[in-house]
Parts: C-alpha cells; sequence; structure tokens
C-alpha cells in the first residue's frame, strides 16, 4: 500500500511538470495626436508547444494633464476641468474576436473623458481674463496619468493567426485635448496639449512541448500506471 502510494506521488510529480505555461509580449510607443500610431506583438513560437489560450489587451495613456479654471465674475460658479482622448480609428491586423464572437477591443473602450468639478468664489478683483492668482477664484486639476483599457480571451477559431514568426500590428488614431466649462459668466481657462502613450500585451497559454530527457520519464510513468491497473484487476 506504502509503495503504491509513493508512485501514485511520482505520477503526481510527473503531472505537474506537464502544466501549461504562459508566455507575454509587451509594447509601448508614444501615441501621436491626431495621427496614426502604430506597436507590433510577437506572434506565438510554435517550437514551444501547443496553444490553448490568447489573452490580448490595448489601452491608450494620457498623462501630464493640468487645467487651470479662474472666475472672472462678480458670483461664485463652477467651473468643471475636462480632459478628453477620442479615439476615431483602431484596427488590429489580427482577428480579435472573443469566444462569444465579439470583438475583444472596441474602439470605445480606449476612449478617455474625464473631469473635474470646482467652486470658484468670486472674483480677486484680478484683471478680466485668465489670471492664475492662486487665489479661491481659482483652481487647477492635474489627475495623473488617465487610462482606456480594452481586451479580452480570443476565440481558438482565431488561434491560427497569432502563430508563426514575426509579429502582428495593430493602429491607432486619437485626439487628445484638455477644455473647461463654466455654469456662469467670465470664467476662463489654461490647458495644455497632454502626452499620449499605445500600449499592447498579448498573453499565450500553451502546453509545452516535453524536454528530450522527460520522455523516457512518461514512458516509465505509463508503464508503472500500467502494472499498477493490472495489479488491481488482479
Amino acid at each position: 500500500m506504502k509503495k503504491n502510494l509513493l508512485i501514485i506521488a511520482a505520477l503526481l510529480l510527473v503531472a505537474g511538470t506537464l502544466q501549461a505555461a504562459t508566455v507575454t509580449y509587451t509594447n509601448t510607443s508614444a501615441m501621436a495626436n491626431d495621427a496614426d500610431t502604430t506597436i507590433g506583438l510577437s506572434k506565438f513560437d510554435v517550437a514551444l508547444g501547443t496553444l490553448t489560450g490568447v489573452y490580448i489587451q490595448y489601452r491608450t495613456l494620457v498623462s501630464g494633464v493640468s487645467v487651470a479654471v479662474d472666475n472672472d465674475s462678480a458670483a461664485e460658479q463652477t467651473g468643471t476641468a475636462r480632459v478628453q482622448n477620442l479615439v476615431n480609428h483602431f484596427s488590429v491586423e489580427n482577428s480579435v474576436l472573443t469566444p462569444s464572437f465579439g470583438q475583444a477591443v472596441q474602439l470605445g473602450d480606449l476612449q478617455i473623458s474625464q473631469s473635474q468639478a470646482f467652486l470658484l468664489q468670486a472674483t480677486g478683483a484680478d484683471p478680466l481674463g485668465f489670471t492664475p492668482t492662486g487665489g479661491s477664484d481659482y483652481a487647477i486639476w492635474t489627475p495623473g496619468t488617465l487610462m482606456g483599457v480594452g481586451g479580452g480571451d480570443l476565440s481558438s477559431l482565431v488561434f491560427a493567426q497569432y502563430q508563426g514568426s514575426g509579429s502582428f500590428n495593430a493602429t491607432i488614431h486619437s485626439i487628445f485635448s484638455t477644455t473647461a466649462t463654466f455654469n456662469g459668466t467670465d470664467g476662463y481657462f489654461q490647458g495644455n496639449t497632454p502626452s499620449g502613450a499605445f500600449d499592447g500585451t498579448v498573453t499565450y497559454t500553451y502546453s509545452p512541448i516535453p524536454e528530450p530527457a522527460t520522455a523516457p520519464l512518461m514512458a516509465l510513468v505509463a508503464a508503472i500506471g500500467f502494472l499498477i491497473r493490472r495489479r488491481f484487476i488482479a
């Protein structure tokens, strides 16, 4: 009985060495404003094993946003700082079908629209127009890095497009800008053109090809399993 337990433990150990493995590739590029940006991601090397899963993700990132709002009205009012990344084109050379036959990445997933409202007190008697006084009639918004994300597991029907040598490309065209709105009169703002980045990640899950040294061990395990089965049948 104890011997059989040892054999079963050996079987489990070998089975553990044959678990699925993953390999991930990532690429990032500065995202041009109102122009095409293209990145490439590596295909799966079939020499590694048999492909069992593909997960793909694309992101847009906007950073360095700065929007300042100034109230020059005699009454308090709300000033709302805004930043947008409007994606008007996104394409991938390969199919991005999910198992439900929908697109893994929608154009709208990669868009960014964020805002921050500030209650601005009445003007501090500064001149008409944008004047960064730093007083209660003034506010500045610096939200850090903002992100739009789209991705998902892909259908096995398109695995062939992700295997082989070389890479596949994804192209995006977006416009990012800063603005502000006010709920009253004599509201002024100053915004900037932030920095953009476009990146992609593909993760392949696969069953590795057994190493040459592992093959005899697998044969031995199979033989032991056959003998155990014969013994129990007897």
